[in-house]
């Protein structure tokens, strides 16, 4: 049994180490989005989408362990309910469970705070671009300068001459 609950503790350090990687991965991006980096950005997000995916098949095996972990225990009395199941666990693997529990929300919060602040970010840098775009078109404010397939939308016809030069 010992050496269930080691495994099980190991595969949960490999949980939090790519949390780990995904917050540095969202603080990398919010740097790249403050300084404009574009292609920095795009290379920070491929490597965030495949922490996401090695997480995913992390936790898919940390699931499958547990399952198979919880059936090969007998069920006793007064297990079953609202009990947490590590109050069912010897020490210290109990203690050790706990603390990786408390590291995965604190970090969960801090993945999700990073994200909104960058999703923030974004939002403003579009806006900057929709300004942009309206003077370089010579444009009155609009509710966004791109409509679905990418053209410029809700604009009369513009007499700037830069985009309207004939060759």
């Amino acid at each position: 049994m010992q050496t269930d609950f080691e495994k099980l503790d190991g595969i949960l350090g490999e949980e939090l180490n790519l949390f780990d990687k995904l917050v540095h991965a969202c603080s990398e991006a919010t740097t790249r989005i403050l300084h404009g980096d574009i292609d920095g950005l795009a290379d920070v997000t491929r490597r965030q989408n495949e922490l996401v995916m090695t997480t995913v098949e992390t936790a898919k095996a940390r699931l499958a362990f547990q399952r198979e972990l919880s059936h090969s225990e007998p069920e006793q009395p007064g297990e079953a309910g609202a009990e947490p199941a590590v109050r069912f666990i010897a020490e210290p693997y109990a203690s050790r469970l706990a603390d990786h529990d408390d590291k995965l929300c604190s970090i969960a919060g801090t993945l999700r705070e990073r994200s909104e602040y960058n999703r923030f970010l974004l939002a403003c840098s579009l806006q900057m671009v929709d300004r942009a775009m309206q003077t370089v078109c010579d444009a009155p404010e609009t509710n966004g300068t791109y409509s679905s397939a990418g053209s410029c939308s809700d604009q009369t016809a513009s007499n700037s001459g830069l985009l309207n030069k004939k060759i």
